[in-house]
């Protein structure tokens, strides 16, 4: 999460181009979510989980 975004991209953008070429890639739905190691999985993390899930 930390390492130095490729070359000619701005700090957020690698984490764009990530779900772009998971959604263009991945044969099925994948939801691509952040896990803070010093907090792990959060209430808001199942939440979404949920909604991405009831949305398929």
């Amino acid at each position: 999460m930390h390492e130095k975004a490729p070359r000619g991209t701005f700090r957020k953008t690698r984490y764009i181009l990530e779900d772009e070429f998971v959604a263009q890639n991945h044969l099925a739905a994948a939801l691509l979510r952040h896990v803070d190691p010093r907090l792990g999985l959060l209430r808001t993390d199942f939440d979404r989980l949920a909604d991405w899930a009831a949305a398929l």
